[in-house]
């Protein structure tokens, strides 16, 4: 009988969504199996990922999970609980911003999320803007075109009316490094890791996943 037939959960995918995943599952006790075809993880869309972390969103849930989620990027070495000696990615928080060609650009939805959260954002006129970027082109270059598209770069005649800023913003220093932090993470608390391993099928016993 194969490991994953032992498991509680299996896990299939091994980026940043995986990992973490697993890690939460071992946390609560469980016995996990990941499963990825890639020889380590982190090696699919996690290794592409911009890696931003923003908490502006469109849902109050979205903006509460994602400021949850910054204090745990803030705190990234405890969260994990590793050894000193590990590699660990970088949380940078520089602030995101924002560039808006309208004012009715469905962005004060996102504000009053994260206003009655209590996080911060800041409106900024086009004299804010400028003053804090001295060299940012405040024409408007709406709607976005492909780079293939003979009007791409061609402003519309209008100017930006402003920008929003978000100060608990920032990026990962490694999308890569971070999921394999937490694969080591969750391997420290009994995750098993099978890489290399595609899935072929999925057994299924009285409507429930059996393996």
């Amino acid at each position: 009988m194969s490991e994953a037939a032992n498991a509680d959960a299996i896990v299939i995918g091994a980026g940043i969504i995986g990992c973490g995943i697993a890690l939460a599952l071992v946390k609560d006790s469980h016995d996990v199996v990941v499963v990825d075809a890639n020889p380590a993880a982190g090696y699919g869309s996690t290794s592409s990922s911009m890696a931003i972390i923003r908490t502006f969103y469109s849902t109050p849930e979205g903006c509460a999970l994602a400021w949850e989620g910054l204090h745990i990027w803030r705190d990234w070495k405890a969260f994990l609980d590793l050894d000193d000696g590990e590699a660990l990615a970088d949380y940078v928080e520089c602030g995101a911003l924002i560039l808006r060609n309208r004012d009715d650009d469905g962005m004060a939805l996102m504000c009053r999320n994260l206003s009655a959260l209590g996080v911060a954002w800041e409106a900024w006129d086009l004299d804010r803007l400028s003053a804090h970027l001295p060299g940012i082109d405040t024409r408007s270059f709406a709607p976005p075109r492909r780079a293939d598209d003979a009007r791409f770069g061609e402003d519309n005649g209008t100017r930006l009316t402003g920008a929003l800023y978000f100060p608990d913003s920032g990026y990962v220093s490694d999308p890569q490094l971070a999921a394999r932090n937490m694969a080591d993470a969750a391997q420290a608390l009994g995750a098993r890791f099978r890489f290399n391993a595609k899935v072929s099928g999925i057994a299924c016993h009285d409507d429930r996943v059996a393996g």
